[in-house]
């Protein structure tokens, strides 16, 4: 099984990823609770240095979202790349073993065409898992919750919409 025999040499590279995964996603979804302290403690109140500190800490956080996606995509490329490495090695192995007579059988170009193509599909499904796979559910139950801490009766409406897109 791939996932076995690739998995622990990436272990600790993937796991801080995935760490930088979750916090870059609550760091997004801190945004509009922070914009909603903006607005209801320093302009509604016509507070000046309510919006400052608010905004500051919004800018921080920003910021901190920023730097963790960074880090979650050098992750996931360095760990995708070194596993496109490892699978490239392997095939090429695997193609050195192949007897003579099924070597006559398949083109030398499609071989080498099949080892690069479809290994860079690979990578870049190992890469994309990290942005689409990870965080979209990390956002869908951020979401909820925060909607749910800020007005449960409004987040009624959002469990329907889940409700919906999940089935």
């Amino acid at each position: 099984m791939i996932y076995s025999k690739y998995f622990p040499k990436f272990k600790t590279p993937f796991l801080i990823a995935v760490s930088c995964v979750g916090l870059e996603a609550f760091c997004d979804l801190l945004g509009p609770t922070l914009m909603a302290r903006v607005i209801n403690n320093g302009i509604l109140d016509n507070n000046m240095e309510s919006v400052l500190r608010w905004s500051l800490l919004m800018l921080l956080v920003v910021f901190t979202g920023a730097c963790l996606a960074v880090t979650r995509s050098i992750l996931a490329a360095r760990t995708s790349s070194h596993f496109g490495a490892d699978l490239r090695r392997d095939i090429f192995s695997k193609i050195m073993n192949f007897s003579e007579e099924s070597a006559d059988k398949i083109q030398s170009g499609s071989l080498i065409t099949r080892m690069t193509s479809d290994t860079s599909q690979v990578v870049m499904f190992a890469n994309g898992i990290m942005r689409i796979f990870m965080k979209a559910p990390i956002m869908c139950v951020g979401s909820i919750i925060f909607a749910t801490i800020l007005n449960p009766r409004l987040s009624l409406c959002i469990y329907g919409v889940v409700a919906l897109i999940t089935v």
